[in-house]
Parts: structure tokens; C-alpha cells; sequence
């Protein structure tokens, strides 16, 4: 929680002609797949998200997936794509759902292809070495680098309340604040899967909190908020085997 200004993003558009990249074959071998899910890494010639489309899906049949893994069979090539840099070079990662059903019959995907589209002007630029270096994938500045924070942390999944008086006590304040100033941070707590080519935040993302300051727009005596915590410990969906899979966190007793 803190109280911060209000940042304003702008985002600056440009029609561009398309360039399509040749489409890139990728074969799936049983220890890439994480969660029901592959990764695939592709370089690109600018920092923006491309068109990606996944085609010539090779499935085969299964009598099973690994104990744990979660499967929600989407839409098959339905593809979440994320972009990053690397050394001034951009990139995308591909995630893509491996388990598919043909019926009553499991299906894993053994090989697909991905076509890129881009605007073409701006893979030039990007070739030739006149992207702008200020592109990256971190940040520029933290959510955390301004205002007055206070770090809680919880040891079970639940519903919480902060209130006026913890508030007062932790962050000195000295009179009500808005109530749109206070923010919540966190990452949830769940312990991070151990494929280092799976997104990540780079910055805390911002939670849902339930306001109850009386309808006055600010935060004073009396008032307070509530908020849900998932916990450090997570529970994990297997649709195939229909139940939840507890998940416990190696490395924390608390989540923050």
C-alpha cells in the first residue's frame, strides 16, 4: 500500500507494410513440456508484438500426461505470445498448449510450425541497427521507487483486512489520505516453476482491494480495506484426472 501519483502511459502508433518471416518447424520432446505447456523462443526484427499463427500441428495419441500437470485443453494453436530484448536484440516467447482431446482419445502435440509476421519498416530498422536503445524489457522506473510502503506478509490462503490504525502505526501517517491513493502490490506468494523461459513479471503487478472508507473518497479512522492472499502454497488444476493438485513451496512459509 502506498500513496503515489498517477502514471500516465502514452503509446505512440504508426502504419506500417507487414513482413512475413518463413514459417519455423519445431519438434516437442517430452522433457520441454512444463504444465501442459512448450516454449518457444524466436528472434525478431523489432520490439513490438508480432502476428504469430501456429499451423501444421502434428498430434499423436497418449494414454496420459505427467501426475500434476494441469490440463485445460484450449483451443489448439492458441498461442500467448510475450516480447522481450536481449543484448539490444528483440525476441518473443511462444507458449504453446501441448494436450489436446480427438474425441474421447488424449492428444500430445509432437510438432508445429509458426509463421511471424511484422511491419516491415520498422525489421529494418531493427536489421540495419537503428533501433533505439531505449527499448527493453525492464521498466524504466519501479512501481516501488516512489511513496511511503509497508511490506505484510501472510501465511495462508484467506480474505485479510488492513485498517486505518495498522496503517497509521507503519507508515506514520498524520491524517487521511485518498482512498485512490492506496495501491496493493504483490506477486501472489506460489513458489516460480523452475523453466527460467516461462514470462515473469519485472515489477510487482498491482491486486484487487475492496475499499470501505464510508463512500468519502478518503482513508481515515474507521476505515479499512480487504484483500485476498493466495498464500505460499499453491494448488494446481488437473483436468484429466478431475481434481486439485496441492502444491507446496520449497523455499517460504510466508508469501509477501
Amino acid at each position: 500500500m502506498r500513496k503515489s501519483a498517477v502514471l500516465l502511459c502514452l503509446v505512440l502508433c504508426a502504419v506500417c507494410s507487414v513482413f512475413t518471416a518463413p514459417g519455423q518447424v519445431f519438434h516437442i520432446k517430452e522433457g520441454e513440456i512444463t504444465n501442459g505447456y512448450v516454449v518457444r523462443k524466436i528472434w525478431l526484427g523489432q520490439y513490438r508484438v508480432p502476428e504469430i499463427t501456429a499451423h501444421d500441428l502434428n498430434y499423436i495419441p497418449v494414454a496420459s500426461v505427467p501426475p500434476g500437470t494441469p490440463v485445460s485443453f484450449p483451443d489448439k494453436g492458441k498461442l500467448t505470445v510475450h516480447i522481450g530484448m536481449e543484448r539490444k536484440r528483440p525476441f518473443a516467447l511462444v507458449q504453446v498448449p501441448v494436450y489436446a482431446r480427438e474425441g474421447e482419445q488424449l492428444m500430445r502435440l509432437a510438432a508445429f510450425t509458426l509463421t511471424v509476421k511484422e511491419d516491415a519498416d520498422r525489421a529494418e530498422a531493427a536489421s540495419t541497427g537503428t533501433v533505439q536503445a531505449r527499448l527493453r524489457t525492464t521498466g524504466t522506473q519501479s512501481a516501488l521507487a516512489t511513496g511511503a510502503w509497508h511490506k505484510i506478509s501472510v501465511d495462508r490462503r484467506g480474505i485479510y483486512k488492513v485498517d486505518y490504525d495498522f496503517l497509521k502505526h507503519r507508515l506514520n501517517l498524520t491524517g487521511t489520505v485518498p482512498s485512490a491513493a492506496i495501491r496493493l502490490l504483490g506477486h501472489g506468494g506460489t513458489m516460480l516453476s523452475e523453466n527460467n523461459a516461462i514470462p515473469r513479471h519485472n515489477d510487482p503487478p498491482e491486486n484487487a482491494l475492496q475499499m470501505h472508507d464510508g463512500g468519502d473518497g478518503t482513508f481515515g479512522p474507521g476505515d479499512y480495506f480487504l484483500f485476498y492472499a493466495t498464500g505460499p502454497m499453491g494448488w494446481i488444476k488437473d483436468s484429466v484426472n478431475q481434481r486439485f493438485v496441492y502444491q507446496k513451496n520449497l523455499y517460504e512459509d510466508k508469501s509477501y
